[in-house]
This record gives C-alpha cells, sequence and structure tokens, in this order.
C-alpha cells in the first residue's frame, strides 16, 4: 500500500474511529494496523487527532532571485567563456557586480546577496540551465 493509498485509507478509517464506541475503537485500530502495517501506539496517535496540514516548504526560504543569478551568468560568460563554473565567479568578478550596479542590470540588495553566495550554491542553482 503506497503512501498516497495510507492516507486515503486513513481519511476513511479516521471517521469510523471517532463514531465508534470503545469497544468498536479496538477492532478498528486492529483492523487499521494489520491494513497499514503501523505499530498500534502510532495508529491511535493518527487516528485520534486532526490531520496537520504542512503550510510551508521544508528547509530554509529561498534566499537568491534566480533572474538576477542568470542575468550575472550571462554577463560572466559573455566576458570570459571558458570560465563556465560556479567556482570561477566569485572569486574574479566583484567588479562586474558593481558594474551591473551601476549600469541598472542589478540592484544594490541583490549584488550584496550575490557576493555573498557560495561557488557550491551557484553550481546548484544554475544547473538546470
Amino acid at each position: 500500500m503506497g503512501k498516497h493509498e495510507k492516507r486515503v485509507y486513513l481519511e476513511a478509517i479516521r471517521k469510523r474511529y471517532r463514531r465508534a464506541k470503545r469497544a468498536d475503537k479496538g477492532k478498528i485500530l486492529d483492523e487499521f494496523c494489520s491494513v497499514c502495517g503501523y505499530q498500534r501506539k502510532y495508529a491511535i496517535r493518527l487516528l485520534g487527532c486532526k490531520p496537520v496540514k504542512s503550510t510551508r516548504r521544508p528547509g530554509q526560504p529561498l534566499q537568491y532571485n534566480q533572474p538576477a543569478l542568470l542575468t550575472y551568468w550571462q554577463a560572466m560568460v559573455c566576458h570570459r567563456s571558458d570560465a563556465a563554473s560556479g567556482w570561477w565567479l566569485p572569486c574574479h568578478c566583484g567588479y562586474l557586480t558593481m558594474r551591473s550596479v551601476r549600469f541598472g542590470v542589478l540592484d544594490e540588495s541583490t549584488r550584496a546577496k550575490l557576493a555573498g553566495i557560495s561557488p557550491a550554491r551557484i553550481d546548484r542553482l544554475l544547473k538546470p540551465i
């Protein structure tokens, strides 16, 4: 039984479990544990409480602006085409970010974020390109 099927089955059983009397709850719990393969205590916890929906993505919030990074990357590639690596960008291109701010390609807050970005993060963000 897959994750989605277990969730659907849990919602169906939860309604029965909440309406049932104490004597019937044990039978419903045994059935649920045998079908889904859960431990009894975990099944009690699942059936007894309301489902909690996560409203945010796991992990840290996104910090870097993808279009600004792409603009920066294109400027780097035009400047030096043999340096198609995130390890080269932060070391050698500080002056290009300052020029990009001066000519209006990047704003100051984006430049500050790009100045603090790690080479590995650049490679991960630019991987889909």
